[in-house]
C-alpha cells in the first residue's frame, strides 16, 4: 500500500471526554490519550486489518509519500500478551487528532480508499457537532484472592530463590469488581480525572482501559528510549514521600537493577556503544504517588524493526524475573503491553503496566505488572 498524507481541520478541542462520551459503545475504537506522540490524543476506528496473535506485523508499514514532520494518519494500534491470543493489532489508515487545540483528520490516502476515507471524515464531523453528557457505567468495589493464597505464593517464591531456580520474583495480586456500562465511558472520565501520561482504550470483546504512568519503549527514527519505574511512595501535598523515595536504598537498587536489564536487552538491538543511562534515579509526580523513574537511550541497527525491537525486551524488560528461562512460566500471563506503530519517522510507542480486564459477563480484572498503573481491559 502506498499512502499520500492529507490533514484537514475539523475545528478546535479542547478534550476527547466529549468526544468518546457520544460513542456506541458496540463500535470499533482505540483512543492513544496523553504522551504517545507529542501529548495530542488519537482516536481511530474502522481498521483495514485485524490481526490476532502477531506482534511481527508491525514490521509491515506502508509507503509513505513525503511525509510531513508533524503528521500521524494511521497506522498499528494494539495490545501485546503473554498467550498469543490475547494480542492483537488493527490498522488503521486514517486517524482523528487533537493537536494543539484543534482537530485534525488525518489519513494515508489512496485511490481506492478514496470513498471510504471521505465516508471516515464526515463520521468523525458529525460526532463532534453532538452534544452528550457521557454514558454511565457503575464499577462496583474490589476484592482479591485469599490473604492464604496470597501468602502461599510468597512461600513458593522464596522456595524457587532457594533452589537457584530465580533470583527475584513479583509476587501480584488480581483484583476484580462487577462493572456494568459503557466502558468508554469509563476509560473517558478517568483519564481526564487522572491525566496519566500514557491512556489507551482499545475496544473489544474485552476492551482495554489502560492509564499508565510508564513508557516502554518509544522509537523516533532510530532512536529508541526506555523509561522504567521501580520505586512508589504515596504522594498527598507536602508529604515529604519524594524524598523518602529518593533515599530508599531497596527503591534505589531495584531500579538500577532494571536500568542495567533495559540498557542489557537495548543493547541486542542497538548500534554497539549508544547505550546509555541518560537520566537515573528521578523521582516523578504522578497522580496520587510518587515513582522512581530512569531513562536508558539507545541508537538502533538499521537492520532492526519495531517487531525486532519489542522481541528483544517485551518478555525480558517487562518483568525482572530471573533467570530468563523461566520468566514466561512464573509471569502473570495476563500482563499486557500497548503499542502504536506509526509509518514514517515518529513510530514505536509502547506503554507497559498492569492490564484490568472486563469480560462480556461485566467482571472487572485487575491483572498484575511491573509498574503502578491503572488499567483495564473490559
Amino acid at each position: 500500500m502506498t499512502g499520500q498524507p492529507i490533514a484537514r481541520s475539523l475545528g478546535r478541542g479542547v478534550s476527547p471526554a466529549p468526544l468518546l462520551a457520544a460513542w456506541p459503545d458496540s463500535a470499533d475504537l482505540c483512543c492513544l490519550w496523553g504522551d504517545w506522540t507529542d501529548g495530542s490524543a488519537l482516536l481511530f476506528s474502522e481498521p483495514l486489518l485485524d490481526v490476532v496473535g502477531d506482534y511481527t506485523v508491525l514490521s509491515h508499514q506502508p509507503s509513505v509519500v513525503s511525509i510531513p514532520t508533524d503528521f500521524v494518519g494511521g497506522g498499528w494500534v494494539g495490545a501485546i500478551g503473554y498467550d498469543p491470543d490475547k494480542t492483537r493489532f488493527r490498522f488503521y489508515d486514517s486517524v482523528l487528532r487533537l493537536h494543539r487545540g484543534q482537530w485534525l483528520f488525518e489519513a494515508l490516502w489512496s485511490e481506492p480508499r478514496h470513498d471510504a476515507l471521505v465516508a471516515a471524515e464526515q463520521r468523525w464531523r458529525a460526532l463532534l457537532a453532538e452534544t452528550t453528557s457521557g454514558q454511565g457505567y457503575r464499577v462496583g468495589e474490589f476484592s482479591g484472592p485469599p490473604r492464604d493464597d496470597h501468602l502461599a505464593n510468597v512461600e513458593r517464591a522464596i522456595g524457587l530463590i532457594r533452589a537457584g531456580q530465580l533470583y527475584q520474583v513479583n509476587v501480584c495480586t488480581r483484583l476484580q469488581a462487577e462493572f456494568a456500562g459503557s466502558a468508554v465511558g469509563l476509560f473517558a472520565d478517568a483519564t481526564e480525572q487522572l491525566r496519566p501520561s500514557f491512556a489507551a482504550y482499545l475496544s473489544g470483546e474485552s476492551a482495554v482501559v489502560s492509564l499508565s504512568p510508564e513508557l516502554f519503549l518509544r522509537r523516533r527514527g532510530r532512536s529508541v528510549i526506555t523509561a522504567p519505574i521501580k520505586g512508589t511512595r504515596p504522594r498527598v501535598g507536602r508529604d515529604g514521600n519524594d524524598v523518602v523515595l529518593r533515599n530508599s536504598v531497596k527503591d534505589r537498587a531495584e531500579n538500577v537493577m532494571i536500568v542495567d536489564l533495559m540498557r542489557n536487552d537495548l543493547g541486542r538491538v542497538c548500534v554497539t556503544g549508544t547505550v546509555a543511562a541518560t537520566s537515573l534515579l528521578d523521582v516523578r509526580a504522578h497522580p496520587g504517588v510518587w515513582h522512581l523513574e530512569s531513562t536508558v537511550a539507545g541508537t538502533l541497527r538499521s537492520d532492526v524493526t519495531d517487531a525486532d525491537l519489542i522481541a528483544a525486551t517485551l518478555r525480558r524488560g517487562q518483568s525482572p524475573v530471573r533467570p530468563r528461562s523461566r520468566q514466561w512460566r512464573r509471569s502473570p500471563r495476563s500482563s499486557r503491553a500497548l503499542a502504536a506503530s506509526i509509518p514514517g519517522p515518529s513510530a514505536c510507542v509502547a506503554r507497559c503496566g498492569d492490564s484490568n480486564s472486563t469480560s462480556p459477563s461485566g467482571r472487572l480484572r485487575s491483572a498484575p505488572g511491573r509498574s503502578n498503573s491503572g488499567s483495564a481491559a473490559v
